[in-house]
Parts: C-alpha cells; sequence; structure tokens
C-alpha cells in the first residue's frame, strides 16, 4: 500500500506538471504522514545528509571550469582545429563536432553544458556545410550527451557517491565507451550526410590553429593525469580545473570579461543549486522506498523473473531507457541504483561496469523525448521544433542503443583501464 500511494503520488504530481524534483520530495513527505513512517523531523537531516558530501563537491566547480572554458576560447580553439583537421572528408563538419564534443567533455562533465557550447560554435558553420537544421540540432544533442560518459563526469560522481564505488576508476572506465558512441555518431553522420565535402573550414595554418590549441588539449589532460598519478583526488582534480581555466584566461587568452566572471559564477550556482536540489529529493524518495522494503520486494521479483545474467543485464537496460525518457538522471542514479545493486551483487556484475552501463542508457535518454534534456537544449537556443528535430535524432539513439549493448555484454570496454588505477 504504501508503494502504491508514494508512486500514485509521484505519477500524480508529473501529469499536473510539477517538477520532477519537487514531485519526488512531495510524494516523499505526504507518505511519509500518511503512514507515519518516521518523524517530520527526520526529513531535513536526511536532505541535509544528502548533500553532506566531499564527492559532490566535485559538481560546482567542473560546472564552473565548464563555463570558463565556454567563455573563454578553449572550445573554440579546439573547434576550428578539428574542423580545419575534417575539411573537404565528407562528412567533416559533423566528425569536428563529434570530436570537440569528447575533448570538451573532458572538461565540464556536463551534457547540456556541452550541447549549450556545440551549438553555439557549430549550429552556423553545420548549416553553411549543407546540414539541414534538423540534421544539426540532432548531432549536436548526440555529441554533447557524450558529456556524462567521458571523464570528468557529473553523472559518474553521482553513481560513485550513491553506489559508494571508486570515482576515480569510474572515470576511466568512461573513456572507452565514451570513444565508441563519438565513433558511432562519427560512422552515421557519414552515412547520413549527401555531400562529399562538407566543411567551410580550410586546412591551410593548421599548425597555427593546433599551437593555439594546446592550453585546450593540456586541461583534460592534466585532469585525468592528476588523478591516475594520484596527485589529487577526482573533487581536488575540479578545483584544479578552475583553476588552470582562470590563469590560462589571465594570462594567455586575456578574453573573459568582469561580467564573463559574473555570468559563469551566476549560471554556476544556478545549475548546481538545481542539480543538488533534486539530489536532496530523489534521496528522501529512495529512503523511503529502502526503509519500507519496497527496493528489496522489487529486487525479489526481478530476480525471479530474470534467472540469469544476460536477461538481468537486458531487463536493467530495458527500465533504464524507459525511465530515461521521462525523469532526469539524478533522480534515476537516486531512485533506481539501489534496486540494481541489488541484481547486480547476485548476479556477479561488476559495479564498476553497472556504472557505465547505468550511463551510457541515460545519455540516451538525454536526446530521447518526451524529456530529452539535450534535445531541448539545443532547440531552444536555436528556437527550433522538438517534433521535427526528434525525427533526425532516433537515427542517433538506435546508433548509441547498439554501442550500448556492446559495452553491456564486453565488460572488459569498461573495466580494461580501471585495471591500472590504484
Amino acid at each position: 500500500m504504501i508503494a502504491v500511494v508514494l508512486f500514485g503520488l509521484f505519477v500524480l504530481f508529473l501529469v499536473i506538471q510539477v517538477p520532477i524534483a519537487v514531485a519526488l520530495g512531495f510524494s516523499a513527505i505526504i507518505t511519509i504522514i500518511i503512514f507515519q513512517l518516521a518523524p517530520l523531523l527526520l526529513v531535513p537531516q536526511i536532505l541535509f545528509g544528502a548533500v553532506d558530501s566531499f564527492t559532490l563537491l566535485a559538481i560546482p566547480f567542473f560546472i564552473l571550469a565548464g563555463y570558463f572554458f565556454a567563455r573563454g576560447s578553449f572550445a573554440e580553439d579546439i573547434s576550428n582545429l578539428f574542423a580545419a583537421l575534417t575539411a573537404r572528408i565528407k562528412g567533416g563538419f559533423g566528425i569536428a563536432v563529434v570530436i570537440t564534443a569528447i575533448f570538451v567533455a573532458g572538461i565540464s562533465g556536463s551534457g547540456p553544458a556541452d550541447v549549450a557550447a556545440l551549438s553555439l560554435i557549430f549550429f552556423g558553420g553545420l548549416t553553411s556545410s549543407g546540414y539541414s537544421k534538423e540534421h544539426a540540432a540532432a548531432l549536436l544533442a548526440a555529441g554533447g550527451g557524450i558529456g556524462i560518459i567521458v571523464p570528468p563526469s557529473i553523472a559518474l560522481i553521482i553513481y560513485g557517491s550513491v553506489a559508494q564505488v571508486s570515482v576515480s576508476k569510474l572515470f576511466f572506465a568512461g573513456i572507452f565507451p565514451g570513444i565508441i558512441i563519438g565513433l558511432a555518431l562519427i560512422v552515421l553522420n557519414i552515412f547520413l550526410v549527401k555531400e562529399k565535402g562538407d566543411s567551410v573550414y580550410s586546412r591551410k595554418n593548421i599548425l597555427r590553429l593546433f599551437v593555439k590549441a594546446l592550453p585546450a588539449f593540456f586541461a583534460p589532460v592534466i585532469i585525468l593525469g592528476g588523478i591516475y598519478f594520484g596527485v589529487f583526488s577526482p573533487t581536488e582534480s575540479a578545483v584544479v580545473a578552475v583553476l588552470y581555466a582562470l590563469v590560462m584566461d589571465l594570462v594567455y587568452y586575456k578574453k573573459m570579461r568582469i561580467d564573463d566572471y559574473i555570468g559563469a559564477f551566476s549560471q554556476t550556482i544556478n545549475q548546481s543549486a538545481v542539480i543538488l536540489f533534486s539530489v536532496m529529493n530523489a534521496t528522501l524518495f529512495a529512503w523511503v522506498l529502502t526503509s519500507q522494503n519496497i527496493i528489496s520486494g522489487m529486487a525479489a521479483g526481478l530476480i525471479a523473473f530474470a534467472g540469469s545474467k544476460i536477461i538481468a543485464l537486458l531487463l536493467m537496460n530495458l527500465i533504464l531507457l524507459i525511465l530515461g525518457m521521462f525523469i532526469d538522471a539524478i533522480s534515476i542514479f537516486y531512485i533506481v541504483t539501489p534496486l540494481l545493486l541489488i541484481l547486480a551483487n547476485k548476479f556477479n556484475i561488476n559495479l564498476l561496469h553497472l556504472g557505465i552501463i547505468m550511463t551510457v542508457n541515460l545519455a540516451i535518454g538525454q536526446i530521447t523525448p518526451p524529456i530529452g534534456v539535450n534535445l531541448f537544449t539545443v532547440c531552444s537556443v536555436q528556437k527550433l521544433s522538438i517534433s521535427k528535430v526528434a525525427g533526425k535524432v532516433l537515427y542517433f539513439v538506435f546508433a548509441e542503443i547498439a554501442v550500448l549493448l556492446l559495452v553491456t555484454f564486453v565488460p572488459e570496454i569498461s573495466l580494461y583501464l580501471t585495471r591500472f588505477i590504484r
């Protein structure tokens, strides 16, 4: 009965268009009151405990670093270099978009932030090169989704906090899956593009462009290198990323002004508040599920239904793909991870591997209607109809699902690099 009321209230709030984070919190609090599950004084303690984490402290710093890199010349310099390198190749400008997305993802860790930056840099060039507006938007949304897979990923930080696994190892586990998704998007884009040479950039002055882009290339190297050699933790690496971006702009680029810094801090505060508010409410919802043994009951049913590791993995993917269409990634991590951890322990699924499976699923959810946050971001920035772009983005969704199955059933893709991390 508790589960019926909890999920019933949640669905009701969603139907009347209450924001997901608020719907989670309200449905949990009302359920606690109706069934007298705990004193109400426990609620603020749960909410505070949800964000009282050194690991989660990395989130605002990586967001701030991402805004510094976007407002400076880092992303623009990388994009100019890759666009020049891929000039005259079929689908060349699209290739540049995806490669740039991978490098930008290695700085900010946020899918929507990457999409917003990439759309401002590339959208005009894509359409000038012969891409339809819908195709360009779909490619940008899909490319930006790599941002939550390739380190430093906010999604992996949250999963590591919930599942109590090494964020450092999760960062390295996401490298190969992110690259493979990038390759899949590139191959698909080449088939979809009719023009043989679609880049408006010239190959001239590549050496000059490379030298100019060097500071941007060093950013992910410093972040991952410092973690690999044990110089600093993932949270400390976020602070290093901010300092690196700040120093490089002050000394090398000299592009940002006072208004840019104020804007970066303001947007970081807003986005961090949204994320942490979601974390608190999702944690409260998950507390009700766990404390009332609803999760364990659901897990027992899924274990009985699955019967084998292969079926269990397919079930996990199906659940995550469906939920990713309607609920944001943060809420899914807090609500579903406890359930999937039980299945993972039962069927001997590595928890690092599980984290990557979940993250790839949620990256697909970011571009899948009706709640595709990357899709909404690029359409909002470029004033496009979501319904028209959705038709094009489905091609990229199917490509990413193919990679998801590969990552799911070949664990070494995710786990190989983690063996070199202490």
